[in-house]
Formats: structure tokens, C-alpha cells, sequence
């Protein structure tokens, strides 16, 4: 608080101060301690909130539930601080993706974050995750099904007011538009590249850069 408090001091034209934040973090904080946070000069929190499913975040060892980001989620908007998720597709590989995406809209839907931001996972192949699809115990998923968890997360979005944007050079559809007014018009940019022959779309996900 008190470096925040130099910044705004120092450099009053300022417009915003961000922080990142983990959510378990964010659970163990007081509403009081998020309001004074807030009335120091933090606008933002960037929380990674990657999947909503339980079984995925006890997969890749999170160390939070579903209730965690929730409620976390609800504390930080209380208090004032402007919420910014990052969703990360493809954590729940071919088997789990469906679950994947419904339950991270479930989040979404009860905490009304003000920004999505859209990931695409990246797996390096000396990592545990790397380890599981070597041995055959994690599919990772394919460059099509991240477009189809894609519109599967846009279509359960119930919530008025969160922006989605896929600010991010890894992904394949790049999405930009405010939930529930531009709900629509992002499923139909999905389904139009869906509807390109496959050998277009292959082309495509070839292309597409697979960074961090």
C-alpha cells in the first residue's frame, strides 16, 4: 500500500494500477483488506483463474477449489477492484474439455468479472503435465477442439458485462467483445471459421505460434 500510495502521489495522472493475484491468496484477505487495497490506489487484479472444475484444479495441483475462486471473485468486486480472469484452454486435454469449459462459466457466471482473458496452453515437454502424455495418462488436446471450447465457454456465459478478448498471439480465434451484447456476433465469428474447409483450418492452426 504505501508504494502504491508514492505512485499515485509522484505521478498523479496515473489512470490505473494493476496487480496480479492468486486467488487463494485473495480468499485468505479480509473484505476490509481488499477495500484499503483499493482505497490506496489499486484498480486491478489479473488472477489466473485458468478452469473451474474441482477435478482439474485437484489435476494440475492448483491448491483451489472451485468455492475458492468463487468467493474469492465475489470479495474482490465487492471491494471495489476491477476483476481481469485468465482462462486457459486445452488444461482439461480430450477427455475433460466439455467440463472444462462448463464450469469455468459457472465461475464466471457467479462472480461477473469484468474482463475474460482468453490463453491457449502451452505444454513443455519436460514438465509433469509433458510426463502424463508421455505415458499416456493426459491427451492433449488438438488445435480444433480449443475453437470448440472456445464457443463452448462464449455460449455459457450468462452474466451481463464481462469483456472477452483473446489477447494473445497463441490463440487460433481471436475473439474481442462484451458479454451479453457481442455474444452472438462471437459465436458467429467461431462457427464462420469452423465452416472454412479443413484443409484451411489446418492451415491456419499450422501457423499459429504455440508460445507461452
Amino acid at each position: 500500500m504505501p508504494i502504491v500510495k508514492r505512485l499515485r502521489e509522484r505521478f498523479p495522472t496515473i489512470e490505473r494500477v494493476t496487480a496480479y493475484a492468486r486467488a487463494s491468496s485473495l480468499y485468505t484477505k479480509s473484505l476490509e483488506d481488499l477495500e484499503r487495497l483499493r482505497r490506496s490506489g489499486v484498480d486491478r487484479g489479473h488472477v489466473g483463474l485458468e478452469t473451474g472444475s474441482d477435478a482439474l484444479l485437484r489435476l494440475h495441483k492448483k491448491g483451489i477449489s472451485q468455492k475458492v475462486l468463487i468467493e474469492s471473485g465475489k470479495k474482490v468486486r465487492k471491494a471495489g477492484i476491477e476483476l481481469s480472469y485468465y482462462v486457459l484452454l486445452g488444461l482439461g486435454g480430450t477427455d475433460r474439455w466439455e467440463e472444462h469449459m462448463t464450469e469455468t462459466a459457472r465461475v464466471i457466471n457467479e462472480t461477473c468479472p469484468e474482463f475474460v482473458r482468453i490463453r491457449r496452453l502451452w505444454i513443455h515437454p519436460h514438465t509433469r503435465l509433458g510426463g502424463k502424455i508421455k505415458n499416456g495418462t493426459f491427451t492433449e488436446q488438438s488445435p480444433e477442439g480449443t475453437v470448440m471450447e472456445l464457443r463452448l465457454l462464449v455460449d455459457g456465459i450468462t452474466v451481463d458485462g464481462p469483456h472477452l478478448t483473446c489477447d494473445h498471439a497463441n490463440n487460433y480465434v481471436s475473439l474481442h467483445g462484451t458479454l451479453l451484447k457481442d455474444k452472438q456476433a462471437m459465436l458467429d465469428q467461431i462457427d464462420e471459421f469452423l465452416g472454412l474447409p479443413e484443409e484451411t483450418r489446418g492451415r491456419h492452426y499450422r501457423a499459429v505460434a504455440s508460445v507461452i
